[in-house]
C-alpha cells in the first residue's frame, strides 16, 4: 500500500513570500503549504499511476493507494476507516510505504555520508489544556499571584519535567550500531559498544532537540491565551 495525505495544518498569509496555498513554482521550486508534508508523495503516486495507465501496465500483484484527508487530526475519518475496510475485506498487506523521515547530510558530526532514517511508527499524542480562573481585578492593585503568573509557572514546570529518556529500548540504538562502521576512531568504538557507552550517548542525544525526539516522547507548548489589555 502506498500512503499519503492531502490535508495540511492551517497557514496564515503572514510570513509567506507567496500565498500559502498557491502552489506557485519559482526558480525550480514549488512553494505552498504541504509541498513537503506531504503533497510531494500525493503527486508522485498519482503521476506514477497515470503513467502506468497510459502504458497499459499490468502489475504482477495487487497494490493499494490510500490518500487520507485528515492525517493532521489523527485520521479518524481517513486512515482508520481505510484500515477497517481492509480488515473487513480480509486484505493482508505485505508492507506499507508512507511518508518517512529525512535523508540527513552533515547532521551527525564526523559522519561524512548522507543517510536515510527509517520511520516505523508514529508516537501517540496527548493534548492538555491548562486553565487558571481567578477573581477579576485591576492591574493597579494586583493580587500576590496573577492568573498569568500561576499559569506561566505551571507551563514552565511542565517543560522542565520531560518524559523519561527511553534510549536503549527502541530503534535509535540499532541505527547507531548500523552506522558505527561509517565513523572514524573513537566514535566507531563507542557506537559499536553501546552496552557500555549507551548512557553517555543517551545524554548526548537528548541535548539536541532533533535527536531528543528520538529518545523520548516530547512535550511542546503550542498555544497560549491570556489578557487582551496591557493595564
Amino acid at each position: 500500500m502506498l500512503l499519503a495525505h492531502i490535508d495540511v495544518v492551517p497557514a496564515p498569509d503572514q510570513g509567506w513570500e507567496v500565498p500559502p496555498f498557491s502552489g506557485l513554482e519559482r526558480d525550480g521550486f514549488i512553494y505552498g503549504r504541504g509541498t513537503l508534508d506531504n503533497k510531494n508523495s500525493v503527486m508522485a503516486i498519482l503521476q506514477a499511476l497515470e503513467l502506468l495507465l497510459i502504458r497499459n501496465y499490468i502489475p504482477r500483484r495487487s497494490f493499494f493507494i490510500a490518500l487520507g484527508h485528515d492525517e493532521e487530526v489523527s485520521g479518524a475519518n481517513g486512515a482508520q476507516k481505510i484500515s477497517a475496510l481492509l480488515q473487513a475485506r480480509g486484505v493482508q498487506l505485505a508492507f506499507i510505504v508512507d511518508e518517512g523521515s529525512f535523508i540527513l547530510d552533515g547532521f551527525i558530526p564526523s559522519l561524512n555520508k548522507p543517510f536515510a532514517m527509517i520511520s516505523v511508527s508514529e508516537k501517540g499524542s496527548l493534548n492538555l489544556m491548562l486553565q487558571v480562573n481567578m477573581t477579576p481585578g485591576h492591574s493597579s492593585a494586583p493580587p500576590e499571584e496573577t492568573s498569568i503568573g500561576i499559569l506561566a509557572a505551571a507551563v514552565s514546570r511542565l517543560e522542565q519535567t520531560p518524559l523519561p529518556n527511553m534510549f536503549g529500548s527502541g530503534l535509535p540504538e540499532m541505527m547507531l550500531q548500523q552506522l558505527a562502521t561509517e565513523f572514524s576512531f573513537p566514535v566507531n568504538i563507542v557506537f559499536s559498544n553501546l552496552w557500555l557507552f549507551g548512557p553517555l550517548v543517551s545524554r548526548l542525544m537528548e541535548r539536541n532537540y532533533i535527536t531528543n525526539a528520538l529518545v523520548r516522547t516530547t512535550t511542546a507548548i503550542t498555544m497560549f491565551k491570556a489578557g487582551i489589555k496591557s493595564t
